[in-house]
């Protein structure tokens, strides 16, 4: 858990490098999909920049 919400938070202040490490990772899966999670209920990340992180679930 903390590790997504790291990667959330990076995410906010870092988007174009922890989308890619999104992207190609090896996490797990609990890990990959609830840091995606934790960026779609963050106000600070826009409607579009969440549709797109949801087809890196795994």
């Amino acid at each position: 858990m903390a590790e997504a919400w790291l990667i959330c938070e990076l995410y906010i202040k870092y988007p174009k490098e922890t989308k890619a490490f999104i992207k190609n990772n090896n996490l797990n899966k609990f890990t990959q999909n609830k840091a995606i999670s934790k960026i779609h209920d963050s106000y600070r990340v826009s409607k579009e920049e969440k549709e797109l992180l949801s087809n890196y679930k795994k």
